[in-house]
C-alpha cells in the first residue's frame, strides 16, 4: 500500500485556527471594552476633582458662601474657577453645563454652611463603584448616581 504525499491544510486544521482566533479576538474585546470603561471614569475622577477645586478656589474668595444657594457650574465657568473642557458646554457662561463621558451633567447641589454636594450619573452601578474607590466619603452610589459631599 502506497501513501499519497498529501499537500494543504484539513478541515480540521482550518477549525481549529479559526477557534483560537475566535478566543483571541474575544479576549481583546473584553479586554478593551474594560479599558474603555476605566478611561472613561478616570474623566469624571478628574472632572469632579477640577469642580472641588473650582469649589475651594471660589470659597475662599467669598468668605459668606452661604448666602448664595445658586452656586452652579455655570456660575464657576462664569466667574473663570472652572477651567475650559471639552465636555464643558457653553464655556464661560452662567448657563454652563459639565458632562460626562457618558453625556450626563455633573451637578452642584445643596449648597450650605456644611458644603455642598456634587452629582452625577452613571450608566451603572460599576462605574459608580469604581467611582466610588476614589472618593471613600461619596454619600451615595446607588442605581449609577453618585454624590460627592465636599
Amino acid at each position: 500500500m502506497k501513501i499519497k504525499n498529501q499537500r494543504g491544510i484539513s478541515l480540521f486544521e482550518v477549525l481549529c485556527s479559526l477557534g483560537i482566533i475566535a478566543i483571541i479576538l474575544v479576549m481583546a474585546a473584553k479586554y478593551f471594552f474594560v479599558a474603555n470603561r476605566n478611561d472613561k471614569v478616570n474623566v469624571v475622577r478628574q472632572q469632579i476633582g477640577a469642580v472641588v477645586s473650582a469649589i475651594e478656589s471660589w470659597k475662599a474668595e467669598h468668605a459668606t458662601y452661604s448666602a448664595t444657594p445658586s452656586l452652579t457650574v455655570g456660575t464657576l465657568s462664569e466667574q473663570g474657577f472652572l477651567a475650559n473642557s471639552s465636555l464643558l458646554v457653553n464655556a464661560g457662561t452662567a448657563n454652563a453645563t459639565l458632562n460626562n463621558p457618558w453625556g450626563y451633567s455633573i451637578r452642584i447641589t445643596n449648597v450650605s454652611d456644611n458644603g455642598v454636594d456634587i452629582q452625577t450619573t452613571l450608566p451603572s452601578i460599576n462605574e459608580c463603584r469604581a467611582l466610588r474607590n476614589s472618593y471613600p466619603d461619596a454619600q451615595n452610589c446607588t442605581s449609577g448616581q453618585f454624590t460627592l459631599h465636599t
